[in-house]
């Protein structure tokens, strides 16, 4: 009966999370502020329609924005239509294929799919230079039960990301840090906004997130390892590190700024091999890190054009025009002054008064400020004793690196929106969470560590 009853208890806590995300995220979707940009993410979720039908004939507004207006003739029906379109001018390099990859506009048709609208019921782009309400007239805008079945799936996303963040604090900080962070994810403005909106960003955030599940669960084979293992153990991190650079790729495939988890993932293939319990001998530890390194970016690479049909003829052009497009619209939004972060002060004040006051619960920037640099004293404390001989939490290694390769970056974002602090506004929940269980022992334990060298002191 006791070894029963902590594999209820850890059932129960896993229960009582899921419970607390899916009221929270799936209550109230109609209720979340639209965004223009979900009309250009709704109306080119058609590319899952091109994706599993190379004969897929795209709306008439997406064949005349791609190749101009289409004459009208007496004579032309579908059959016409079909011979004169193919799927390479639908996936060819031009706005709508540029713009952004496609992973997230699937995942968005998906959802809208299973509430029964198609292609054909899909919104027209929105056009900057209309209003509202002209947008509205003229089919720019989804209706409102489109709008809320693309919402469901994003939404979705976002109770699955919450729940495997969850399961990466409890391990890296305890039940109580992991049950906080819920409280916290769910109870968060503006989580509850840009994780339901039907965009990019919760595709982008639950693919990071499945990629740190695999990260840790790479990272707990050698946990489980004989001390010096290698040959099953090996393989199995390798599989692991493989599935978090497939993850890493998906990610990359929603927003491109997802790449970056795969900087992550060669970090810990060089902890794996290089720790003190590494694998292997010490001289065979720098082709393990070479090989899975390699193993981890190959694989991001491979699911990063697999899932992408523009990439599959001339993928090197197509991506450097995706990045050509997006360098100008960021110096486009920089060089506007409602958004423009031009100076390293003004970025500063603006990134600081963001991430630590606005949009955070409590906002109280000094509170958030202690109980953060709390929790990452804790999690640096536990990975380096996870590196040093495996004593540490493995989570608390993963959570770090893939904070620092897109938490990073984005605080150095030189545009002030609001979308853009979605990684600072994650991870700074998880160390808040773990700061504010972890840290009164921890100042505890280190004052008690202190006081028998105060008392030796002459």
């Amino acid at each position: 009966m006791r070894s029963i009853r902590p594999h209820l208890t850890r059932l129960a806590e896993w229960v009582v999370a899921g419970a607390v995300l899916v009221f929270f995220f799936s209550r109230g979707l109609e209720r979340v502020p639209f965004h223009e940009d979900e009309s250009l993410w709704i109306c080119c979720s058609l590319y899952f329609e091109a994706a599993v039908d190379e004969g897929f004939i795209p709306p008439q507004w997406f064949r005349e924005s791609v190749r101009g207006p289409e004459p009208a003739l007496p004579d032309r029906g579908a059959k016409g239509v079909r011979d004169s379109w193919t799927s390479r001018l639908t996936w060819g390099p031009h706005y709508f294929s540029l713009d952004q990859p496609p992973v997230a506009r699937y995942l968005i048709a998906i959802g809208r799919r299973l509430h029964g609208y198609a292609a054909a019921d899909l919104n027209r782009p929105w056009k900057s230079d209309l209003g509202p309400d002209e947008n509205a007239l003229v089919g720019n805008v989804p209706s409102a039960g489109l709008l809320e079945a693309a919402r469901r799936s994003t939404a979705a996303l976002g109770i699955v990301s919450g729940l495997v963040l969850y399961g990466l604090v409890r391990q890296g900080a305890g039940r109580i840090a992991g049950l906080l962070f819920v409280l916290l994810f769910s109870a968060s403005g503006y989580l509850l906004v840009h994780l339901r909106r039907a965009m990019g960003d919760p595709a982008l955030l639950f693919f990071t997130c499945l990629a740190m599940w695999a990260g840790t669960r790479a990272l707990r084979v050698r946990d489980a390892a004989p001390e010096g293992a290698t040959g099953w153990s090996a393989l199995r991190a390798l599989a692991w590190l493989a599935a978090m650079g497939v993850a890493s790729g998906l990610a990359g495939g929603s927003k491109l700024n997802g790449l970056a988890v795969a900087g992550a993932g060669v970090v810990l293939a060089c902890i794996l091999a290089f720790g003190g319990r590494g694998f292997g001998r010490w001289w065979r530890r720098p082709a393990f890190a070479a090989g899975a390194s390699a193993l981890v970016l190959g694989s991001c690479a491979a699911t990063f054009v697999a899932v992408n049909p523009s990439l599959h003829h001339r993928p090197a052009a197509h991506l450097s025009a995706m990045l050509e497009l997006r360098a100008k619209q960021l110096a486009e939004q920089q060089s506007d002054p409602r958004w423009g972060l031009s100076t390293p002060g003004r970025r500063v004040l603006v990134v600081a008064g963001r991430t630590l006051k606005q949009y955070t619960v409590t906002r109280v920037a000094t509170l958030n400020a202690l109980l953060a640099g709390l929790g990452l004293l804790f999690l640096a404390h536990g990975a380096l004793r996870w590196t040093k001989d495996g004593s540490g939490p493995a989570a608390a290694v993963v959570l770090l690196a893939v904070g620092l390769f897109t938490a990073g970056p984005a605080l150095m974002t030189p545009v002030d929106w609001d979308r853009y602090y979605l990684f600072p506004v994650v991870f700074l929940t998880v160390l808040i969470a773990a700061g504010a269980a972890r840290g009164p022992g921890e100042i505890r334990r280190l004052l008690a560590a202190r006081a028998p060298m105060t008392e030796a002191a002459p």
